[in-house]
């Protein structure tokens, strides 16, 4: 789940930005002017999305009425908008809502998110351009043609031209390097069944090694549902309060074939890192598998780079900067390991499928546990506090497929 008080910042910042560019102003003969006001709303939709989208153009509408002077040319008041303009004012939230529901979801590769981006941007455009025209109709008594030749047909080509200024810009800016809220609820998580395919998972499943943590485990299938995935669209969630390790869960019980499949377990008693070491997952960690598809050996190579890298992201979300990467597949703090992964890869003809296991030491007291105080840490310690373990996991799935996207789309591009 985005955090909200990032998502706050951003709107503010953004309805500042959208009265910068209401301060570029050329009137034209009539009382509509061009300003890039548009192009400010095409930026919102597409980068902060439906929701912080819509709250960016009302505190921008807020800041105008209260006074400040961010309508075009420098303007403000209640007057402005309840001016014969009043209607392209009031149609940016509107626009941003919709528009930016369109184009929320990122697409896989960047030819497909421009022209979702456009779409988004062609939709926000009508909206706006429908609701100024009959505004117009209303406050000044013209005809329909008389208020599209006076507040529309002028600015087509002003606001086409801004439209294809603004994709390209906002595709970039949508890529992984940014952490931004286009988001909006995505299907919901399924729950992998009992059987898969022939396979009938064993019966002793229903007993107390792999007891369903419902509570926290229906939180984490919610926040999953709710929040944007680029390349793992489709994440089918079995949450277990204990079990011997998420890897041989993934690969003896599941038999997972589907990219997205994600076992978590709150302990894990038999915990495998690399070589068969032994790894203590004590209640208080994240322990994870999931399941990956990658197209090609190149991705295939740098899945687990590619997972420590959104370790060391997630980490510096929650203050735990200058984490570093110890090849092969550990992440380490201050000289101490915080986290490793461990990935197992399965190669069927042409296609490739890889169980990407997961270890992170959040909420553990490390420091409690003499025979390895001196060799690992967690989060808990290093911050001095507990966090949310959920969120913190959306977190960790959220840039692991960012970082995954990244490697298609760079895939894609150089082919």
């Amino acid at each position: 789940m985005y955090p909200k008080t990032k998502g706050l910042a951003l709107s503010a910042s953004f309805a500042v930005l959208l009265g910068i560019f209401s301060l570029v102003s050329i009137p034209l003969p009539g009382l509509v002017p061009i300003t890039l006001q548009v192009l400010g709303v095409f930026l919102i939709a597409s980068l902060l999305g439906p929701y912080y989208g819509t709250l960016s153009c009302l505190v921008y509408l807020m800041f105008g009425a209260l006074g400040l002077p961010v309508f075009h040319g420098g303007t403000a008041g209640i007057a402005i908008i309840l001016g014969p303009t009043g209607g392209y004012l009031v149609s940016f939230p509107i626009a941003t809502l919709v528009g930016g529901s369109v184009s929320a979801r990122v697409a896989k590769t960047r030819k497909m998110d421009l022209l979702r981006v456009a779409t988004g941007f062609a939709i926000s455009l009508i909206i706006i351009y429908t609701l100024g025209t009959f505004w117009l109709m209303e406050y000044l008594g013209l005809t329909l043609p008389e208020a599209l030749l006076a507040g529309t047909v002028p600015f087509i080509g002003f606001d086409i031209l801004k439209a294809i200024v603004a994709a390209p810009i906002a595709v970039r800016l949508r890529s992984t390097r940014f952490d931004l809220p286009v988001r909006r609820p995505s299907r919901a998580t399924k729950a992998i069944p009992e059987e898969t395919g022939s396979q009938r998972i064993s019966s002793r499943m229903a007993s107390s090694p792999f007891r369903d943590a419902s509570s926290d485990g229906d939180r984490l299938s919610a926040m999953l549902s709710e929040t944007h995935f680029q390349t793992l669209t489709d994440i089918n969630l079995k949450y277990l309060e204990t079990i011997d390790s998420t890897q041989s869960f993934m690969s003896s019980v599941l038999n997972s074939d589907h990219e997205g499949d994600l076992v978590v377990s709150e302990v894990q008693t038999g915990g495998k890192g690399r070589e068969g070491r032994s790894w203590v997952s004590n209640k208080g960690g994240m322990w994870l598998t999931i399941t990956l598809k990658p197209p090609t050996s190149r991705v295939l190579e740098k899945i687990v780079f590619m997972g420590a890298k959104a370790i060391v992201r997630t980490l510096e979300q929650y203050d735990v900067t200058h984490s570093t990467i110890k090849p092969p597949n550990d992440v380490y703090y201050g000289g101490k390991k915080i986290a490793g992964l461990l990935a197992d890869t399965i190669v069927q003809g042409n296609n490739s499928k890889v169980y990407l296991g997961v270890g992170i030491d959040v909420n553990n007291d490390i420091s409690a546990i003499d025979s390895i105080s001196q060799i690992a840490t967690s989060v808990a310690n290093i911050i001095g506090r507990e966090i949310d373990l959920i969120e913190f996991t959306v977190s960790f799935v959220r840039n692991l497929d960012a970082e995954y996207y990244g490697e298609l789309d760079s895939h894609i591009s150089t082919n």
